[in-house]
Protein backbone atom coordinates (compact mmCIF):
# COMPACT_ATOMS: atom_id res chain seq x y z
CA UNK A 1 0.00 0.00 0.00
CA UNK A 2 1.43 3.43 -0.94
CA UNK A 3 1.83 6.03 1.80
CA UNK A 4 -0.80 8.70 2.27
CA UNK A 5 1.60 11.34 0.97
CA UNK A 6 5.16 10.99 -0.32
CA UNK A 7 7.69 13.75 -1.03
CA UNK A 8 10.58 12.86 -3.31
CA UNK A 9 13.60 15.09 -3.97
CA UNK A 10 11.51 18.21 -3.42
CA UNK A 11 13.20 21.51 -4.25
CA UNK A 12 12.17 25.15 -4.07
CA UNK A 13 14.20 28.18 -4.96
CA UNK A 14 12.95 31.76 -4.74
CA UNK A 15 14.12 34.45 -7.13
CA UNK A 16 15.79 37.20 -5.10
CA UNK A 17 15.32 39.77 -7.85
CA UNK A 18 11.75 39.19 -8.90
CA UNK A 19 10.92 42.72 -10.12
CA UNK A 20 9.95 43.17 -13.77
CA UNK A 21 13.13 45.02 -14.69
CA UNK A 22 15.45 43.15 -12.31
CA UNK A 23 18.06 40.77 -13.69
CA UNK A 24 17.47 37.09 -13.09
CA UNK A 25 19.84 34.53 -11.69
CA UNK A 26 20.03 35.12 -7.92
CA UNK A 27 18.06 32.74 -5.76
CA UNK A 28 17.39 31.59 -2.23
CA UNK A 29 17.53 27.80 -2.15
CA UNK A 30 14.89 27.13 0.49
CA UNK A 31 14.23 23.40 0.05
CA UNK A 32 16.99 21.19 -1.36
CA UNK A 33 16.18 17.60 -2.23
CA UNK A 34 13.74 16.87 0.60
CA UNK A 35 12.26 13.34 0.74
CA UNK A 36 9.92 11.82 3.31
CA UNK A 37 6.54 10.14 3.52
CA UNK A 38 3.57 10.02 5.90
CA UNK A 39 1.43 6.94 6.31
CA UNK A 40 -2.18 6.42 7.32
CA UNK A 41 -2.88 7.46 10.91
CA UNK A 42 0.72 8.59 11.38
CA UNK A 43 2.11 11.76 12.92
CA UNK A 44 5.32 12.91 11.24
CA UNK A 45 7.37 15.69 12.79
CA UNK A 46 9.45 18.11 10.74
CA UNK A 47 11.87 19.79 13.15
CA UNK A 48 14.53 22.47 12.83
CA UNK A 49 15.49 26.04 13.62
CA UNK A 50 13.73 29.02 12.08
CA UNK A 51 14.79 29.52 8.48
CA UNK A 52 15.55 25.87 7.75
CA UNK A 53 12.71 25.50 5.20
CA UNK A 54 10.05 23.68 7.26
CA UNK A 55 7.20 26.06 6.45
CA UNK A 56 8.21 26.30 2.79
CA UNK A 57 8.06 22.51 2.55
CA UNK A 58 4.61 22.45 4.15
CA UNK A 59 3.29 25.12 1.80
CA UNK A 60 4.62 23.19 -1.17
CA UNK A 61 2.50 20.26 -0.03
CA UNK A 62 -0.73 22.25 -0.37
CA UNK A 63 0.54 24.08 -3.49
CA UNK A 64 0.60 27.50 -1.90
CA UNK A 65 4.00 27.45 -3.64
CA UNK A 66 4.83 25.45 -6.74
CA UNK A 67 7.98 23.32 -6.47
CA UNK A 68 11.04 24.09 -8.57
CA UNK A 69 11.70 20.37 -8.89
CA UNK A 70 10.79 17.07 -7.29
CA UNK A 71 7.52 15.27 -6.74
CA UNK A 72 4.64 15.16 -4.27
CA UNK A 73 2.35 12.15 -4.50
CA UNK A 74 -1.00 11.81 -2.74
CA UNK A 75 -2.17 8.20 -2.59
CA UNK A 76 0.24 7.62 -5.48
CA UNK A 77 -1.21 10.47 -7.58
CA UNK A 78 1.03 13.29 -8.78
CA UNK A 79 -0.15 16.43 -6.95
CA UNK A 80 1.42 18.70 -9.60
CA UNK A 81 -0.88 17.19 -12.22
CA UNK A 82 -4.09 17.92 -10.29
CA UNK A 83 -6.35 20.53 -11.90
CA UNK A 84 -9.39 22.45 -10.68
CA UNK A 85 -11.85 20.02 -9.05
CA UNK A 86 -9.18 17.40 -8.34
CA UNK A 87 -6.90 20.03 -6.79
CA UNK A 88 -9.79 21.44 -4.75
CA UNK A 89 -10.64 17.95 -3.51
CA UNK A 90 -6.99 17.35 -2.59
CA UNK A 91 -6.88 20.60 -0.60
CA UNK A 92 -9.95 19.51 1.32
CA UNK A 93 -8.19 16.31 2.33
CA UNK A 94 -4.97 18.11 3.28
CA UNK A 95 -5.70 21.05 5.59
CA UNK A 96 -3.26 23.63 6.91
CA UNK A 97 -3.39 25.12 10.44
CA UNK A 98 -1.27 28.28 10.61
CA UNK A 99 1.03 29.42 13.38
CA UNK A 100 -0.71 32.73 14.11
CA UNK A 101 -4.52 32.51 14.32
CA UNK A 102 -4.77 36.26 14.89
CA UNK A 103 -3.59 36.73 11.30
CA UNK A 104 -5.14 33.66 9.67
CA UNK A 105 -8.68 34.22 11.02
CA UNK A 106 -10.70 37.05 9.47
CA UNK A 107 -11.51 39.38 12.41
CA UNK A 108 -14.74 40.55 10.75
CA UNK A 109 -16.25 37.09 10.31
CA UNK A 110 -18.28 35.16 12.84
CA UNK A 111 -16.85 31.82 13.91
CA UNK A 112 -19.74 30.11 12.11
CA UNK A 113 -18.75 31.72 8.79
CA UNK A 114 -15.06 30.95 9.36
CA UNK A 115 -15.85 27.26 9.82
CA UNK A 116 -18.39 26.83 7.05
CA UNK A 117 -17.20 29.13 4.24
CA UNK A 118 -15.00 26.44 2.75
CA UNK A 119 -17.96 24.17 2.08
CA UNK A 120 -19.37 26.68 -0.39
CA UNK A 121 -16.49 25.84 -2.71
CA UNK A 122 -16.37 22.17 -1.87
CA UNK A 123 -15.45 19.80 -4.68
CA UNK A 124 -16.95 16.72 -3.05
CA UNK A 125 -19.99 17.72 -1.00
CA UNK A 126 -23.43 18.99 -1.91
CA UNK A 127 -25.11 21.94 -0.29
CA UNK A 128 -26.62 21.46 3.16
CA UNK A 129 -29.47 23.28 4.79
CA UNK A 130 -28.49 26.02 7.22
CA UNK A 131 -29.80 24.14 10.26
CA UNK A 132 -27.75 21.08 9.33
CA UNK A 133 -24.68 23.24 8.72
CA UNK A 134 -25.14 24.95 12.09
CA UNK A 135 -25.34 21.59 13.90
CA UNK A 136 -22.15 20.41 12.16
CA UNK A 137 -20.30 23.60 13.13
CA UNK A 138 -21.53 23.34 16.73
CA UNK A 139 -20.34 19.73 16.92
CA UNK A 140 -16.87 20.71 15.69
CA UNK A 141 -16.62 23.47 18.29
CA UNK A 142 -17.54 21.01 21.06
CA UNK A 143 -14.86 18.65 19.76
CA UNK A 144 -12.16 21.31 20.15
CA UNK A 145 -13.37 22.36 23.61
CA UNK A 146 -15.45 25.41 22.77
CA UNK A 147 -19.17 26.10 23.06
CA UNK A 148 -21.81 26.23 20.29
CA UNK A 149 -22.67 29.71 21.58
CA UNK A 150 -19.23 30.79 20.30
CA UNK A 151 -20.43 30.43 16.70
CA UNK A 152 -21.87 33.97 16.86
CA UNK A 153 -18.68 35.54 18.22
CA UNK A 154 -15.69 36.95 16.33
CA UNK A 155 -11.99 36.01 16.69
CA UNK A 156 -11.06 39.15 18.62
CA UNK A 157 -13.28 38.05 21.49
CA UNK A 158 -11.16 34.96 22.20
CA UNK A 159 -7.78 34.30 23.83
CA UNK A 160 -4.82 33.09 21.78
CA UNK A 161 -5.36 29.46 22.79
CA UNK A 162 -9.08 29.66 21.95
CA UNK A 163 -8.32 31.18 18.55
CA UNK A 164 -5.98 28.30 17.84
CA UNK A 165 -8.82 25.90 18.71
CA UNK A 166 -10.97 27.73 16.16
CA UNK A 167 -8.20 27.32 13.55
CA UNK A 168 -8.08 23.59 14.29
CA UNK A 169 -11.87 23.40 14.05
CA UNK A 170 -11.76 25.11 10.65
CA UNK A 171 -9.22 22.54 9.48
CA UNK A 172 -11.38 19.66 10.72
CA UNK A 173 -14.66 20.90 9.27
CA UNK A 174 -14.01 19.42 5.82
CA UNK A 175 -13.06 16.06 7.37
CA UNK A 176 -9.45 15.93 6.14
CA UNK A 177 -7.15 12.94 6.11
CA UNK A 178 -3.95 14.93 6.77
CA UNK A 179 -3.67 17.97 9.06
CA UNK A 180 -0.58 20.17 8.67
CA UNK A 181 0.17 21.96 11.96
CA UNK A 182 2.73 24.71 11.42
CA UNK A 183 4.25 25.78 14.78
CA UNK A 184 0.73 26.02 16.19
CA UNK A 185 1.81 25.95 19.85
CA UNK A 186 5.00 28.01 19.64
CA UNK A 187 3.35 31.34 20.56
CA UNK A 188 1.30 29.93 23.46
CA UNK A 189 2.04 29.68 27.18
CA UNK A 190 3.40 26.31 28.29
CA UNK A 191 0.15 25.29 30.03
CA UNK A 192 -1.90 26.19 26.93
CA UNK A 193 0.58 24.33 24.72
CA UNK A 194 -0.07 21.16 26.71
CA UNK A 195 -3.83 21.61 26.34
CA UNK A 196 -3.60 22.02 22.56
CA UNK A 197 -1.26 19.03 22.20
CA UNK A 198 -3.58 16.84 24.27
CA UNK A 199 -6.49 18.04 22.12
CA UNK A 200 -4.63 17.03 18.95
CA UNK A 201 -3.89 13.59 20.42
CA UNK A 202 -7.56 13.11 21.22
CA UNK A 203 -8.59 14.25 17.74
CA UNK A 204 -6.12 11.85 16.20
CA UNK A 205 -7.46 8.92 18.24
CA UNK A 206 -11.05 9.81 17.42
CA UNK A 207 -10.62 10.52 13.70
CA UNK A 208 -7.60 8.35 12.73
CA UNK A 209 -6.00 11.47 11.28
CA UNK A 210 -2.48 11.78 9.95
CA UNK A 211 -0.39 14.82 10.91
CA UNK A 212 2.53 16.77 9.57
CA UNK A 213 3.66 18.48 12.77
CA UNK A 214 6.11 21.34 12.22
CA UNK A 215 8.03 22.67 15.20
CA UNK A 216 11.42 23.98 16.31
CA UNK A 217 11.05 22.07 19.61
CA UNK A 218 12.48 18.58 19.25
CA UNK A 219 11.19 17.50 22.66
CA UNK A 220 7.59 18.43 21.81
CA UNK A 221 7.90 16.55 18.50
CA UNK A 222 9.31 13.51 20.31
CA UNK A 223 6.27 13.47 22.58
CA UNK A 224 3.63 13.96 19.87
CA UNK A 225 5.01 12.28 16.73
CA UNK A 226 5.61 8.72 15.55
CA UNK A 227 8.57 9.62 13.33
CA UNK A 228 10.68 12.75 13.07
CA UNK A 229 12.69 14.34 10.29
CA UNK A 230 15.34 16.83 11.44
CA UNK A 231 15.79 19.57 8.84
CA UNK A 232 18.62 22.03 8.25
CA UNK A 233 19.03 24.47 5.33
CA UNK A 234 16.37 22.74 3.28
CA UNK A 235 17.66 19.19 3.79
CA UNK A 236 16.93 16.31 6.12
CA UNK A 237 19.88 15.59 8.39
CA UNK A 238 18.31 12.67 10.24
CA UNK A 239 15.06 10.72 10.28
CA UNK A 240 14.03 8.09 12.82
CA UNK A 241 11.14 6.85 14.97
CA UNK A 242 10.52 9.45 17.68
CA UNK A 243 11.29 7.06 20.54
CA UNK A 244 14.63 6.05 18.99
CA UNK A 245 15.59 9.64 18.25
CA UNK A 246 14.80 10.69 21.82
CA UNK A 247 17.05 7.95 23.23
CA UNK A 248 19.97 8.37 20.84
CA UNK A 249 20.39 11.24 18.40
CA UNK A 250 22.94 10.23 15.76
CA UNK A 251 23.53 13.40 13.74
CA UNK A 252 25.56 16.21 15.39
CA UNK A 253 22.81 18.72 14.59
CA UNK A 254 20.13 16.56 16.23
CA UNK A 255 22.31 16.18 19.31
CA UNK A 256 22.80 19.95 19.53
CA UNK A 257 19.04 20.53 19.14
CA UNK A 258 18.35 18.21 22.06
CA UNK A 259 21.08 19.84 24.16
CA UNK A 260 19.67 23.28 23.42
CA UNK A 261 16.09 22.27 24.27
CA UNK A 262 17.21 20.54 27.47
CA UNK A 263 19.20 23.46 28.81
CA UNK A 264 17.50 25.45 31.57
CA UNK A 265 18.42 28.62 29.74
CA UNK A 266 17.68 27.09 26.31
CA UNK A 267 21.23 27.81 25.18
CA UNK A 268 21.18 28.40 21.42
CA UNK A 269 23.30 26.36 19.03
CA UNK A 270 26.50 28.25 18.13
CA UNK A 271 26.18 30.20 14.88
CA UNK A 272 22.96 30.62 12.95
CA UNK A 273 21.14 29.16 9.97
CA UNK A 274 22.47 31.03 6.95
CA UNK A 275 20.24 31.78 4.00
CA UNK A 276 21.37 29.60 1.11
CA UNK A 277 22.14 32.02 -1.72
CA UNK A 278 23.86 29.28 -3.65
CA UNK A 279 23.48 25.54 -3.84
CA UNK A 280 25.35 23.76 -1.08
CA UNK A 281 28.20 21.61 -2.35
CA UNK A 282 29.11 19.75 0.84
CA UNK A 283 27.29 19.01 4.07
CA UNK A 284 24.71 21.71 4.87
CA UNK A 285 25.74 21.70 8.53
CA UNK A 286 29.50 21.79 7.95
CA UNK A 287 29.97 25.44 9.00
CA UNK A 288 28.51 24.85 12.50
CA UNK A 289 29.35 21.21 13.12
CA UNK A 290 31.90 20.42 15.86
CA UNK A 291 33.06 17.34 13.90
CA UNK A 292 33.65 19.02 10.53
CA UNK A 293 36.53 17.85 8.34
CA UNK A 294 37.64 19.12 4.94
CA UNK A 295 35.70 16.33 3.24
CA UNK A 296 32.46 17.64 4.77
CA UNK A 297 32.90 20.97 2.98
CA UNK A 298 33.63 19.36 -0.40
CA UNK A 299 31.24 16.39 -0.57
CA UNK A 300 27.58 15.98 0.24
CA UNK A 301 27.08 12.92 2.45
CA UNK A 302 24.49 10.38 1.39
CA UNK A 303 22.01 8.94 3.85
CA UNK A 304 23.29 6.03 5.90
CA UNK A 305 20.39 3.77 6.82
CA UNK A 306 20.15 1.47 9.81
CA UNK A 307 16.75 -0.08 10.35
CA UNK A 308 14.21 2.75 10.37
CA UNK A 309 16.84 5.44 10.95
CA UNK A 310 18.66 7.34 8.22
CA UNK A 311 21.41 9.87 8.88
CA UNK A 312 23.17 12.23 6.47
CA UNK A 313 26.68 12.23 7.96
CA UNK A 314 30.10 10.78 7.13
CA UNK A 315 30.89 10.19 10.82
CA UNK A 316 27.99 7.84 11.58
CA UNK A 317 28.77 4.15 11.13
Amino acid sequence: MPPLIAVRDLRKRFNLEAGFFAPLGKYVYAVNGLSFHIGEDESYGLVGESGCGKTTAARLLVRMYEPSDGEIRWRDRDVAALKRKDLAAYRERVKYVFQDPARSLNPRMRVYDILTSGRRWSARRGRRRRAEEWRAAAAILREVGLSPEDLERRPGEFSGGQRQRISIARGLFMEPELLICDEIVSALDVSIQAQILNLLLEIRRRRNLSFLFITHDLRVASWFCDRIGVMYRGELMEEAPAADLYKTAAHPYTQLLFDSAGSRRHTPIPGEVKTALEEIQGCAFAERCPRTEERCRREKPEFQETGQRRVRCFKVS
